[in-house]
């Protein structure tokens, strides 16, 4: 045990349907979508030209009693979709009535913030209400893969159970070069890049050939920055991440924000396992603020504090740094 890493991260029960503020991007209206006064109805253009996903979505609709998509068939609630496969179009009738409960599903910005903090944390972290998609499946893999123990509830899929490391992750193969396969999730490749820094091993992080397409040069220099030995391709700036981990000390680093809040949150929550204190500022400016809020709120959730400095809208710093007795 890391006692500087147990004393920054503590265990939490955690649902994700509560307490939290999750950052939105406002849409603007489309030339080919309508949406007019109460009373008429909306015209959707469907995302997919692949008439089976349509089915399955007419499928869908049906079973929750929402008319069939593909005849219009109403239901007891009004409310009925038209299918147009030759327009790819999707109308929607007004809904006469509408009562019930909607439990949301999880956000798959918190959901993965959590999985590694748990990870990292000292103790058992339940989280409830996790989002089931594609990104939290592979970062659920690659903590299985690192053997960071991981109870899924039989009676709940978007339940899980997770049993911290009380520090940094490290290789349970420190002979050989572990590799993570991470698809095209980017909320699981750019926090498990800097997470891994901290521990000790070998890693390549990889994924489909999309994700060798998105940047993470800028969390890559951070992270070099306060001397770990990291890589990523040098023509493109983007995945595979090439990782020989040894820990890392406290320092300061200067990145910019202009491309991703992702790489500041990743930075924000491996901070935690670093030995003595850390200074992250922002050289230029820093979009999608709300999420790195978000971030900041998660940490403290699991017993860490991170100060900050100057203006979330400007160029902000963010100190994480250890009391007299070690505590973040």
């Amino acid at each position: 045990m890391r006692t500087h890493a147990a004393a920054a991260l503590l265990a939490a029960s955690l649902s994700l349907t509560d307490g939290f503020t999750i950052p939105t991007h406002p849409r603007q209206p489309s030339a080919s979508s309508a949406t007019a006064g109460s009373g008429s109805s909306v015209v959707l253009d469907m995302a997919s030209k692949n008439r089976e996903k349509i089915a399955s979505r007419s499928k869908w609709a049906e079973s929750r009693g929402y008319g069939d998509a593909a005849t219009g068939d109403g239901s007891d609630s009004g409310m009925t979709f038209e299918a147009d496969p030759e327009k790819n179009q999707l109308t929607v009738t007004p809904i006469a009535s509408l009562d019930g409960t909607v439990t949301l599903p999880g956000s798959k910005s918190l959901s993965n913030r959590c999985l590694l903090l748990a990870a990292l944390s000292e103790g058992s972290t339940r989280v409830e209400n996790l989002l089931e998609s594609d990104d939290i499946r592979y970062m659920l893999e690659a903590l299985d893969t690192l053997q960071v123990p991981v109870e899924r509830d039989a009676d709940d899929k978007t339940a899980v159970t997770v049993t911290g490391q009380a520090g940094p992750i490290d290789s349970p193969t420190p002979e050989e070069t572990m590799e993570l396969y991470l698809g095209n999730a980017g909320t699981a490749m750019r926090p498990l890049a800097a997470a891994l820094c901290m521990g000790k091993g070998k890693f390549v992080l990889d994924g489909v050939p999309r994700m060798r397409e998105r940047p993470i040069a800028d969390l890559i220099d951070g992270l070099k920055q306060l001397g770990a030995d990291v890589s990523c391709v040098e023509e493109t700036g983007c995945p595979p991440v090439t990782i020989s981990a040894d820990g890392l000390k406290g320092g300061e680093v200067s990145i910019s924000g202009k491309m991703s809040s992702q790489f500041l949150s990743s930075l924000l929550m491996a901070a935690p396992l670093i030995e003595g204190d850390v200074t992250i500022s922002i050289k230029d400016e820093l979009i999608s603020a709300p999420y790195v809020s978000l971030t900041i709120g998660l940490m403290k959730k699991f017993g860490v504090n991170v100060q900050i400095e100057g203006d979330m809208d400007g160029t902000p710093s963010f100190i994480i740094g250890a009391d007299d007795e070690g505590r973040r």
